[in-house]
């Protein structure tokens, strides 16, 4: 099916006119927002705009606010007084003016999630919808509670209080608004009456009383920019004529008036119980629009202005909506598109030699459709009786040539009529019909395509594939095969001419391009790039291809030997990778209609800038799902999708302004940090080292979804380059190092345009205690200890090695080496004297040279090192040595599994031996004692007997008593006797252990 957008004229047919379908159906670039999205339910009492772009939201379950990016809600856990909010009004001073089930409160500008909003005193209403507040333009805060009127005071400590006035609703009237009214008087609309109110000394209330009682229920009251009063009333929409003798009029009589507001461009808007109305106040017309032009069905509540100058309404069970001035006009089936298979399923788009605008919708077999009015109209295509093998091609499926002749490919071959005009087309003869009969010898032909010659580009599908071209001149189609290097197997999808006698065949796996009567081939990578739905050159002669894996793709210079593209897809910024169609408009933004709806892509930017525009449902697109687009001769854009066509004027498209940023949330090991309610610029953190997790939540505070804002953020102190633009608004930082860093993050838009400044957390992480100066400091003077100490220690255990060596290398020389000397020298004497006697003190001094070395080879192995190893050596050398002298023992030494060094264990040894010696051959005792024990770190050693003792005061022949104290000396012990003539004697050894 086919349509032409223009306005006709008289000369088209009256039969033709009585086709024509319902009047266009005004669909609105409607976004709602409902639970799905994130609300917490769908029935909403006010919207309210904030002063840095964000939307307030009153629900019962709390205070909602609309960042662009995502719903918070706040609830007394935040601060209010209570949970539900019925109304929440701008102050005019910044903040907000909240009326909550248990009381009002005011919002001040600065205040920071969680501080408190305290109550005034008597301002809860026994039920939240019968109170209404009002901020007159001298700033004076009114609020009204059932049919009471009370001002709100200010103190100079900074707390509120009701004055009550004297105004007197009359009977059972509840007051609904209140507005300013001349000479500092007050209007105010109650359920039955509206008055004029002025508090003076001679109080004066007097009722401005509607003509026969047509109007009334007073909703809401206006004070327009020209001073125009205009009020809402449950009969429409009155406007008043001030003076003293005021006068009502309803303007637009409606049902259930909720409120009223003006837009910017001068026009009223009006919420009522089922449509939302605008009014042009200069020239009296109205329009209402329901659930049938976009809207949500249900029941209208309020309507409000964002600061981008798009319109909000909330609803009674059917969530929130927004309508967006983005200059997008959407039709569908019911402007006269499509039909009974494919309603609305746009397959191409194309203009006639008169420049109007042709649809062609998908495989219904309809007929080409005219646009005049504001709908599209049928003119039947003189198909031969009985035909319906209407094909199934889209994009070059149809067009008019430049001699004024029809070409149509279908499944019954390509289709060519006699020259006619649009509204003579019925009328037009059949010229000829190319099939597998003809020349053509092709009965499935999908694609058709006239060049700047007039000869005309076949692609056929079946009986067997092939591409052709139709000669004018000679009036003869040639087939491409193996002679032009092409290659008959492959299906063309798209036929371009660049320029002229340059032609471009887009193919299966290849592109093909034909020069110089051959083709030349570029195979594409499929398994990367999917199959190529749309091939486009722009005004510099780039090609653009529109791929389903690989998203668009650029070739800069096409005429190459082997032409190089380059790759924008999802990670350049574009919203999905399965492209559709292109388009370019007549300042050189590229259309890319997607799965998703469209992105507009700005050729002069690098890709990886992402200066990439989002259109979507909500902007007035009729369907996601995109399957062409056209520019047509005066500009206008058209994009077809699956579900109706849309019309876009760029030049009508509203301008992005500079883009904000703040920041809307910050969590510090999941512990939020207060920012002010509608979100912060800058904020100043100290961090304990354990609390060095941090996420951070941010946006640009645009509700517009064709913004399309990308973010970009760095945390200086760890890296000053910015991040990756990102569509993302939430950071997460698991482990924050020590130290001051600064958190900054910055917004673009899709024209380039860069957030004007940034928002910023300036960071102050104090290091773990292990980093702390006065911590290193301490651990390297304990290290520097330690290191010394173990120095030490290691020069002591070296010094102790050297000394134990020196000793048993003197004692080694000392000892055995005399042994050996006097051995030597009885054997020598012995052998030259001949004195046999003396050869008889050899065996003796050899044994006790072999009881020495047994001594020190014991005392050196480690084996030994246990001290019950060495009392068991003790108890054997003094059992031996005493039971040849016939002495009796009696040992005494518990067992301790203590460990001696090698430095304690040879002395102590000697020592006993010493005494051992002592007693077996010169005390004369018959029994003897020995008692070791260890207290505390000494070891105590006994030795006791009962022989003849001797005098301590006569210094003897030997030197026993010496070695022993030199012994008891070298271990850092003591040596005591107890010893008289006759009495025995007793030696007591102290050496410390450890």
């Amino acid at each position: 099916m086919i349509s032409c957008l223009r306005m006709w004229s008289a000369r088209i047919p009256v039969g033709l006119l009585a086709l024509a379908l319902p009047v266009w159906g005004r669909r609105l670039p409607v976004q709602t927002f409902t639970v799905a999205e994130g609300l917490p339910r769908n029935a909403f009492s006010c919207l309210a705009p904030g002063s840095t772009g964000v939307m307030w939201i009153c629900s019962t379950e709390g205070l909602i606010r609309y960042d662009g990016s995502g719903f918070r809600v706040f609830g007394k856990e935040s601060g209010l007084p209570a949970t539900p909010v019925s109304s929440a009004i701008p102050a005019r001073g910044g903040g907000l003016w909240i009326i909550t089930n248990q009381g009002v409160c005011r919002l001040e500008k600065t205040a920071r999630i969680g501080d408190p909003c305290p109550a005034i005193p008597g301002s809860a209403p026994g039920y939240p919808a019968l109170a209404a507040l009002f901020e007159s333009a001298s700033g004076r805060p009114w609020l009204a509670i059932g049919g009471h009127l009370f001002e709100i005071l200010q103190s100079s400590s900074g707390s509120r209080t009701l004055r009550s006035t004297t105004f007197v609703a009359p009977g059972n009237e509840l007051i609904e608004t209140i507005a300013d009214a001349p000479d500092a008087g007050l209007y105010v609309g109650t359920s039955e009456g509206l008055y004029e109110f002025r508090e003076t000394p001679q109080a004066r209330q007097r009722q401005i009383t509607p003509p026969h009682h047509a109007i009334w229920g007073f909703e809401d009251i206006l004070r327009a920019r020209d001073n125009t009063v205009w009020l809402a009333t449950t009969a429409g929409l009155a406007s008043l004529a001030e003076g003293e003798k005021a006068e009502l009029r309803l303007t637009v009589q409606i049902p259930a008036a909720h409120e009223v507001i003006q837009r910017r461009d001068g026009s009223l808007w009006l919420a009522t119980a089922g449509a939302l109305v605008r009014f042009d106040p200069a020239n009296g017309s109205h329009e209402e629009y329901t659930s049938r032009d976009g809207l949500p069905a249900g029941f209208l509540y309020g309507v409000t202005e964002d600061s981008f100058g798009d319109l909000w309404g909330s609803t009674e069970g059917t969530g929130i909506f927004r309508i967006e001035d983005s200059a997008i006009r959407s039709y569908d089936g019911r402007d006269g598109l499509g039909g009974p298979l494919n309603t609305a399923r746009i397959a191409a788009i194309f203009e006639d030699l008169e420049k109007r605008l042709c649809v062609l919708t998908s495989w219904d077999g309809a007929s080409l459709r005219v646009f005049s009015g504001g709908t599209f109209q049928p003119v039947a295509i003189p198909y031969p009786k009985g035909f319906a093998a209407f094909g199934w091609g889209s994009r070059q499926n149809g067009f008019q040539a430049h001699d004024g002749e029809w070409w149509f490919p279908s499944g019954r071959g390509l289709l060519r009529f006699t020259a006619s005009s649009i509204e003579r087309l019925p009328q037009a003869r059949l010229k000829a019909q190319y099939d597998q009969h003809s020349k053509l010898r092709c009965d499935d032909v999908t694609r058709a395509f006239e060049d700047s010659r007039g000869d005309v580009w076949v692609s056929c599908n079946g009986p067997e594939l092939g591409f052709l071209r139709w000669s004018r001149q000679q009036d003869e189609f040639h087939r491409f095969d193996e002679a032009d290097n092409w290659d008959p197997q492959q299906h063309v999808a798209l036929i371009r001419e660049p320029r002229p006698g340059e032609i471009w065949a887009i193919a299966t796996q290849a592109l093909h391009r034909l020069r110089g009567g051959r083709f030349e081939s570029f195979p594409l990578d499929l398994a990367k790039i999917g199959s190529i739905q749309e091939a486009i050159f722009d005004s510099a002669g780039r090609l653009w291809l529109a791929t389903t894996r690989a998203g668009v793709l650029r070739c800069d210079q096409p005429s190459a030997a082997h032409p190089q593209f380059q790759e924008y897809s999802v990670k350049e910024g574009l919203s999905v990778s399965n492209i559709r169609s292109l388009t370019f408009d007549r300042e050189g933004y590229l259309y890319a209609g997607t799965v998703r709806g469209v992105d507009r892509i700005d050729p002069n930017a690098p890709a990886g800038k992402q200066y990439i525009r989002h259109f979507t449902t909500s902007d007035g697109l009729p369907n996601s799902e995109h399957s062409v687009s056209y520019t047509d001769s005066q500009g206008r854009l058209w994009f077809g999708t699956l579900g109706g066509l849309a019309e876009f004027d760029p030049a009508q498209a509203p301008k992005l302004g500079q883009p904000s940023v703040f920041l809307t949330r910050v969590r510090v090991r999941g512990e939020e940090i207060p920012l002010e309610w509608e979100g912060a610029t800058a904020l100043r953190l100290a961090l304990a080292p354990e609390r060095n997790q941090m996420e951070v939540s941010f946006s640009g505070i645009d509700t517009r979804p064709m913004a399309s804002l990308r973010y970009q953020y760095r945390l200086t102190g760890v890296d000053a380059k910015w991040s990756q633009p990102t569509e993302l608004n939430t950071v997460n930082f698991a482990s924050l190092p020590a130290g001051k860093l600064r958190f900054e993050v910055r917004s673009f838009n899709a024209d380039g345009l860069m957030s004007a400044s940034m928002a910023g957390i300036d960071l102050d992480v104090a290091a773990p205690v292990w980093r702390r100066w006065w911590f290193l400091t301490s651990l390297a003077a304990l290290m520097a200890g330690a290191v010394y100490s173990v120095d030490r220690y290691r020069l002591r255990q070296k010094m102790d090695i050297e000394r134990l060596r020196l000793r048993i290398a003197t004692e080694l020389h000392d000892d055995i080496g005399a042994n050996l000397s006097q051995i030597a020298i009885l054997s020598e004497v012995a052998r030259r004297d001949g004195v046999s006697s003396m050869l008889a003190e050899v065996p003796v001094i050899a044994r006790e040279t072999v009881e020495l070395m047994s001594d020190i080879v014991w005392a050196v192995n480690p084996g030994h090192d246990g001290f019950d190893a060495l009392l068991h050596r003790m108890r054997r050398f003094a059992g031996d040595t005493l039971g040849a002298a016939d002495i009796d023992l009696e040992f005494f030494a518990p067992e301790t599994g203590m460990v001696l060094p090698l430095e304690l264990r040879r002395p102590i040894y000697l020592i006993f031996k010493e005494a051992i010696h002592n007693i077996a051959k010169h005390s004369g005792a018959t029994a003897a004692t020995v008692k070791v024990s260890s207290e505390g770190s000494m070891l105590q050693m006994e030795i006791g007997d009962n022989g003849r003792g001797f005098d301590l005061s006569r210094q003897g022949d030997g030197d026993g008593l010496a070695n022993i104290a030199r012994r008891a000396r070298d271990a850092r012990g003591t040596a005591n006797w107890e010893a008289s003539p006759g009495a025995g004697a007793k030696l007591t050894v102290s050496i410390p252990i450890r």
